[in-house]
């Protein structure tokens, strides 16, 4: 009778953690993988030229970013930003450049909109950054800042951050973040 007892607590217990961890273990696993982006930041509006007296003014730049859910179920991209920085700190509100970003169907609109990252589809954004037409301070700002991030907050995977070419930098920068 001791070895039923035995048996049968071992038998009890076994379907248990199977139990277990076919409810949770299974979610956890599907959880594993990354989400991958590609970015290109780029000049998306200039004045002057490389032979005139003053050179090449960016106007506005533009970051596409394209992600790639490669995990097993849906994250949500919260949040996705250009940051500028001067000595270490935020730009201010009246250095800071504008942010808008590109529509499905063109156009523009002021605020970023929550996208889902289903798995193994992938996903482009582009956000404009300018300084605004004929707003010298932000201007100056913009091309005064010694670091500019792209940020995207990621539900479900990590923060992006990566850092991007200064804001006269003409050649575009493309890179995996």
């Amino acid at each position: 009778m001791t070895n039923a007892i035995i048996t049968g607590i071992f038998g009890v217990g076994g379907t248990l953690l199977g139990v277990v961890l076919g409810l949770f273990g299974e979610r956890w696993v599907r959880t594993w993988g990354e989400v991958r982006c590609d970015m290109r930041w780029s000049v998306g509006r200039g004045a002057g030229g490389v032979d005139s007296p003053g050179g090449v003014e960016v106007q506005e730049r533009q970051l596409q970013a394209t992600f790639l859910n490669r995990k097993d179920v849906p994250v949500t991209v919260w949040d996705m930003r250009v940051e500028l920085y001067k000595g270490g700190k935020p730009l201010d509100a009246q250095e800071r450049p504008y942010l808008e970003f590109a529509g499905p169907r063109g156009g523009r609109r002021p605020s970023f909109e929550l996208t889902t990252l289903h798995p193994r589809i992938p996903v482009s954004h582009t956000v404009i950054v300018s300084p605004g037409h004929n707003e010298y301070e932000r201007q100056r700002a913009a091309e005064e800042a010694d670091r500019i991030e792209f940020v995207a907050v990621i539900e479900g995977a990590k923060t992006i951050s990566t850092r991007l070419a200064p804001w006269d930098e003409l050649e575009p920068q493309t890179k995996r973040c």
